[in-house]
């Protein structure tokens, strides 16, 4: 299942003004109180995000920003993990997994 960002027509059409209104609200609250926040993650895609989230529940964000470039380069791809199979991939990050479980979360990803 493919997952896409809703504009804010689709939202009101979908979910309804209430619901569109706590979310700018939201925004709002957050861009107000947070105005010069700004991820401590390095990466360029989307798949590089997930990948470091992932990862960074384990370690601090330089660790992350070590490691993950290597993966990302070695298999750019979800489809290239996959196929490197668990025992390719916990090479390369076992520096920042605490369990092994959490290379299996990767792979359901």
């Amino acid at each position: 299942m493919k997952y896409r960002l809703l504009n804010k027509d689709e939202v009101l059409k979908k979910y309804g003004e209430k619901v569109l209104n706590n979310i700018l609200e939201l925004i709002h609250t957050l861009q107000s109180t947070y105005p010069k926040v700004q991820c401590g993650l390095n990466y360029t895609t989307p798949f590089e995000l997930v990948l470091s989230l992932i990862l960074a529940a384990q370690c601090k964000d330089e660790r992350v920003n070590m490691v993950r470039p290597i993966l990302t380069n070695t298999y750019p791809t979800a489809k290239d993990i996959y196929n490197a199979g668990v025992d390719n991939v916990y090479n390369i990050i076992q520096f920042i997994i605490v369990i092994n479980f959490f290379i299996h979360f990767i792979f359901l990803f």
